[in-house]
């Protein structure tokens, strides 16, 4: 955004790490529900993303990313579920403990 965040808008992060801190997660009022907009892909596993690499060339110069999605795998579901959660969606006991139903 430049200048004002508009009405029933949120930003709920940011770039830290890019100049003016531009909004990463935004959650907006849309009619009577919710929209959340991620520029972080929180859906991608570790695994998703390894394989989506096999494809590259440039593979080994990523591979950095696998390791640090696996390392903070648990982080990750658990801002996933919150960002869910604010949108108003109600998460299932097998969704918030991540084990299959």
């Amino acid at each position: 955004f430049q200048g004002t965040t508009p009405a029933d808008t949120s930003i709920l992060a940011t770039y830290t790490d890019l100049a003016g801190t531009p909004p990463a997660v935004v959650l907006a009022r849309v009619g009577l529900g919710k929209a959340i907009l991620s520029g972080v892909h929180l859906e991608i596993s570790e695994h998703e993303f390894r394989e989506a690499l096999r494809s590259h060339s440039d593979m080994a110069e990523h591979v950095f990313v696998c390791d640090r999605l696996a390392e903070t795998e648990t982080e990750r579901l658990g801002l996933f579920r919150q960002l869910l959660s604010l949108g108003g969606l109600t998460l299932s006991d097998a969704a918030q403990t991540g084990e299959p139903s």
